[in-house]
């Protein structure tokens, strides 16, 4: 527990951009950034919902063996079934994360109705279950010609570029997106996360504030806020954010966890282990706390990791 990467496990907030499609969630809709990001599911006629297993940190591909291109309609598909049909059971095979069959009904869909940039945006988003990644962001960026005011495609191949590790990309359609969009905070907050990752804190504190600024009280924007000034060690500026988070959200595991990683830094460990332990009882299965807990009773410093994770 003496590296720092092992034991600074903080949690960042990958939001719903409004009206969009959907990238899956692990149970808490979070993402521990030792991984990819586990975008939340976004409201919209197409989801992009990909298990965050399913969907490595490359552009290449890497099928699921399951996965096939020319794979036959399942039994309860009719095959004279037309676009939108096979395009809504496409969707649900999505939705219970099913990439195989929704691979198989939405390439049937796309046949009917090539330029139809909803179906072309939900077959990236079987693709990217299949870990078919290269193909799927090839979809998207179809798509997105197809249709390049639909900010919601835009957002969807953000976040996918974000999924597969082309995270200096991802920035720019990030970018791109609020440039249609910029009262979108969930598009900021996105961008903020992804800028942490490219080591541009002050960019991401500017992106951060600004989904505030639209949306004072969500708690996931002030988390990730709170996890951005604590980067920059600017401890006591986090914990005050990071207090704001708790009191609008006080049964968020993350929020707790991440005011106790604050609180430790600043070697306040009876107050951080209060916080630890309320996130344990709130998600008993919540690893992060579990891991600053006992990384915190073996003596860990955890000032000096925050210059240095990633």
């Amino acid at each position: 527990m003496r590296s720092s990467t092992a034991a600074l496990l903080c949690t960042l907030v990958i939001t719903a951009c409004a009206g969009a499609n959907t990238i899956g969630e692990n149970d808490d809709g979070r993402a521990d950034m030792r991984e990819p990001p586990r975008p939340r599911p976004l409201a919209g006629a197409s989801k992009l919902d990909v298990d965050p297993g399913s969907a490595r940190p490359s552009d290449k591909d890497n099928p699921d063996s399951r996965c096939a291109m020319d794979s036959p309609l399942p039994s309860d598909v009719p095959p004279d079934a037309d676009a939108q049909v096979l395009h809504s059971a496409g969707q649900q095979r999505i939705l219970s994360r099913n990439g195989p069959e929704a691979l198989t009904i939405l390439l049937a869909a796309v046949k009917k109705a090539p330029e139809d940039a909803a179906i072309l945006g939900d077959l990236a988003t079987a693709m990217l279950q299949c870990r078919l990644n290269s193909r799927a962001i090839e979809k998207l960026e179809e798509a997105v010609r197809l249709d390049p005011k639909n900010v919601d495609l835009r957002a969807n191949r953000a976040q996918a570029l974000q999924i597969v590790g082309r995270i200096r990309d991802a920035v720019m359609a990030y970018r791109e997106a609020i440039e249609l969009a910029p009262e979108d905070p969930s598009l900021r907050n996105n961008l903020a996360v992804v800028l942490i990752v490219t080591g541009d804190l002050a960019d991401a504190e500017k992106q951060a504030r600004a989904a505030l600024e639209i949306n004072p009280r969500n708690a996931n924007y002030l988390i990730n806020l709170g996890y951005i000034l604590a980067r920059m060690k600017r401890l006591p500026d986090a914990e005050l954010i990071l207090n704001r988070a708790v009191e609008i959200a006080p049964d968020s595991a993350d929020a707790h966890n991440q005011l106790g990683l604050v609180l430790a830094a600043q070697k306040r460990n009876a107050l951080a282990a209060d916080h630890f332990q309320k996130a344990l009882e709130i998600n008993p299965n919540h690893h992060a706390a579990k891991e600053n807990m006992r990384a915190m009773d073996q003596g860990f410093d955890f000032m000096g990791p925050w210059g240095d994770h990633r």
